[in-house]
């Protein structure tokens, strides 16, 4: 796919960035600073709206910010981003297709720490998964699912 080349050859940091282009629409949750990373999605046609808890991301550009878990907020989007599944409780109301990636640093915050594909699948009760991908960081591991809902 001529996007996805595309993106590689930007220099894509993580293995499912080249998965969200493949959508229209998508939601990032919890995505940290990744000004950069969204305006090249959205140069490439993706709309994108990013929710993140933190209150320093409120005059960012694309960025909402609420508590995606408790708050009413739309998730509505053709594709689903939960950047950091070990930061938040894992019941959200979407259904669709989505992508989670999470860490198990146990770093101070993380409630929900992740240790394998698996577990995020279960957490998330995946109908379907496309792909599962893990990251070998050196001191810790990124475990990232794609799939639906």
């Amino acid at each position: 796919m001529k996007q996805s080349q595309m993106y590689r050859e930007s220099g894509s940091r993580t293995p499912f960035e080249g998965w969200i282009i493949l959508y229209d629409r998508v939601v990032l949750l919890a995505p940290g600073n990744k000004e950069d990373q969204i305006e090249q999605f959205v140069d490439m046609g993706v709309e994108v709206r990013a929710l993140d808890y933190n209150p320093k991301f409120h005059q960012y550009k694309h960025y909402e910010v609420v508590d995606f878990i408790f708050d009413d907020v739309s998730l509505k989007a053709d594709c689903l981003v939960h950047y950091n599944c070990e930061k938040t409780y894992y019941k959200i109301n979407y259904t669709g297709d989505i992508i989670l990636r999470g860490d198990d640093r146990h770093k101070n915050g993380d409630c929900n720490p992740i240790t394998s594909c698996e577990q995020l699948i279960m957490q998330y009760e995946l109908k379907e998964v496309y792909d599962t991908v893990i990251q070998d960081c050196g001191k810790h591991k990124q475990y990232i699912v794609w799939g639906k809902r």
